[in-house]
């Protein structure tokens, strides 16, 4: 009897059970993201989107803004005023939209609290950051 069968044949129906074996995996573990996509009036409007630069676009300014901070901060030295150095780094903050997101905001706060020790000898908290 397996002698009637080719291997074009045996090969078809080997590729016909994977593909339906995984479509099956496929709707078991992401159901809820088939019926988003497949569904019109589940898609998120532009408008229920957050504000703000994309997480790309905020990590590529994640370097920038580490640079102008360090920059501000070497230009300060060891004399700097803690209210001087904190107007500063806020004014510099004030330009970068990647502070919406919590990860790069507490990267860049931690940068600065490491560097504005290290540099100045000025202990700067979160909240005097935010505040």
């Amino acid at each position: 009897m397996l002698n009637n069968l080719s291997w074009g044949d045996y090969l078809a129906a080997i590729g016909l059970l994977l593909a339906i074996y995984y479509t099956g995996i496929l709707a078991l573990y992401f159901r809820s993201e088939i019926k988003r996509m497949l569904s019109p009036r589940l898609r998120p409007s532009p408008a229920d989107e957050p504000a703000g630069p994309s997480p790309d676009e905020a990590f590529e300014g994640l370097e920038t803004i580490a640079k102008e901070i360090s920059s501000i901060l070497e230009r300060a030295g060891k004399e700097a005023s803690k209210t001087v150095l904190l107007s500063e780094l806020k004014a510099s903050l004030a330009s970068y939209g990647g502070l919406r997101i919590p990860a790069y905001k507490a990267a860049v706060f931690n940068h600065i609290i490491h560097q504005a020790r290290e540099i100045c000898g000025v202990g700067i908290s979160a909240e005097e950051l935010e505040g």
